[in-house]
């Protein structure tokens, strides 16, 4: 189901990820190779190795919390689709919708393409 609305977003947020994100994430113990290792990434279909999805999930909860103005504390939940690899070094592109007076709706791109879709924050 589509949650985000054809309206424009009450708010933008650009994270800048960094060459060795995906190497420093590894110490979150997600050792998959499809992270590190540039063979791996080829034979699984990416250019190069991709941001693991945890780290784009866990910047997303960062960016909701930036765009609600509120502490990281008083999220509750924060769910979305992956839709799309984020790559070492790319900048995401948030767009957050006031839901109500507890939730945010929001997207993320990467030059354009959708990487998280129908994201929902809720806070207390």
């Amino acid at each position: 189901a589509k949650l985000i609305p054809d309206t424009p977003a009450t708010t933008t947020i650009a994270y800048q990820t960094t060459p060795g994100q995906a190497i420093l994430y590894r110490l979150s113990g997600d050792w998959n190779p499809l992270h590190i290792d540039p063979e791996v990434s080829s034979r699984a279909g990416f250019s190069q190795p991709i941001l693991h999805g945890y780290c784009s999930y866990g910047i997303a909860g960062l960016a909701a919390c930036q765009a609600a103005e509120r502490d990281a504390t008083e999220l509750q939940s924060l769910q979305c689709q992956f839709t799309g690899p984020v790559l070492p070094g790319d900048e995401l592109q948030f767009k957050f919708w006031k839901h109500n007076a507890t939730a945010l709706l929001f997207r993320a791109e990467v030059n354009g393409r959708t990487v998280l879709n129908n994201g929902q924050a809720r806070f207390q």
